[in-house]
């Protein structure tokens, strides 16, 4: 049995939670891809919204995702700079060809015509 003594113990704890509190603020952040709506322009009867994906990760991705809900009345007409995957009322706009590939820090811009004047809800990256 090996006896140490409890000054020694007590500054080995304390050296091991200095690390340890060390290690925690030097950790980075949960990253993400973000997806974030613009309203451009509007008329009685419809308007045009962009959302703008980043990619907020430290390594480059190959493809995204953007879903979101029109509520009733309201509908994409087109949309440009995307795919639509499915639509009314739940819609998944996904990348094309030549802007899936997003290095750290780089965005893309999509675009959409609604008919109707229902903002998008539950809008989110994938």
């Amino acid at each position: 049995m090996v006896v140490i003594p409890v000054r020694k113990f007590i500054g080995v704890l304390v050296a091991l939670a200095v690390g340890v509190a060390a290690t925690l603020a030097l950790t980075s952040p949960a990253q993400a891809t973000t997806a974030t709506f613009t309203q451009t322009s509007a008329w009685s009867t419809g308007y045009v919204g962009e959302v703008v994906v980043t990619n907020n990760f430290t390594v480059p991705i190959t493809g995204w995702e953007v879903a979101f809900t029109l509520p009733a009345g309201s509908s994409v007409s087109s949309a440009w700079s995307t795919q639509v995957a499915t639509t009314t009322p739940h819609y998944t706009m996904i990348n094309t060809s030549w802007n899936g590939s997003l290095a750290p820090g780089q965005s893309v811009t999509i675009g959409f015509v609604v008919t109707g004047t229902g903002l998008p809800t539950i809008l989110w990256p994938l």
